[in-house]
């Protein structure tokens, strides 16, 4: 298997079905690919919804949890599923433009994982979100430079690539499995000396986002937790 796309999902019923239908168009351009579609302790259709769509689309798969697991645990989740010797997982709110996909694996022939960086080369005026959500990013792109040392752009990019050789590489276990899980994934990777490369992505803004201020204590408290345990 060339590549595995994890798509973890919770309460998504009214946009899963047309973001898988714009993954799964895209990765079709692919040599071999899988849709690994991680329904995350969901309370609405969305299971019902995926089930449709993979009796259509056979290389998409369910994989449903009761539990909540948080974004990070449901890509774990995810991966432990995964075949391919390039993995990658992206967000359910078909956000970032997906039909990039061809071009970011061919960057992670040179490196271990891609960070597909709304951030990556531009100004605060020209990434397309809210005012708020961009002085959140941009704060938490500050601490996670100061705290971290981790010199990127957008630590948060819901759309990254790594080989399945680095994903194995590292320490499976997790502190953080909820929307701090990208650092400690990033520290993880930078632990082992492995190279992560940021390519500017074009995104779209979009409504209903599953993160709300009421995740800033716990993504904070993460931040402090992985101060303390990686340095």
């Amino acid at each position: 298997m060339h590549f595995s796309l994890i798509v973890p999902a919770f309460n998504e019923e009214t946009r899963i079905a047309n973001a898988l239908e714009s993954y799964y168009s895209e990765c079709k351009k692919l040599c071999s690919f899988e849709i690994i579609v991680v329904a995350n302790g969901c309370i609405d259709s969305t299971v019902q919804i995926i089930k449709e769509f993979s009796k259509k689309h056979s290389r998409t798969k369910l994989v449903e949890v009761r539990e909540k697991l948080g974004k990070g645990g449901a890509i774990i989740r995810g991966f432990r599923e995964a075949s391919g010797r390039n993995l990658g997982f992206i967000d359910a709110d078909d956000s970032f433009d997906f039909t990039s996909v061809g071009k970011l694996l061919k960057e992670l022939q040179k490196c271990d994982c891609v960070i597909a960086s709304k951030w990556k080369g531009q100004k605060f005026s020209e990434v397309r979100e809210d005012f708020l959500r961009k002085v959140l990013s941009r704060s938490w792109n500050f601490l996670t430079k100061k705290l971290l040392g981790l010199e990127f752009n957008d630590t948060q990019a819901g759309f990254k690539l790594l080989k399945s050789s680095a994903w194995k590489g590292i320490d499976s276990k997790f502190n953080c499995t909820g929307f701090a899980f990208d650092v400690e994934l990033l520290l993880k990777l930078e632990r082992k000396g492995l190279n992560v490369k940021e390519v500017f992505v074009k995104s779209v803004a979009v409504k209903d986002s599953k993160f709300s201020l009421l995740n800033i204590p716990s993504m904070f408290f993460d931040l402090l937790r992985l101060w303390r345990d990686y340095h």
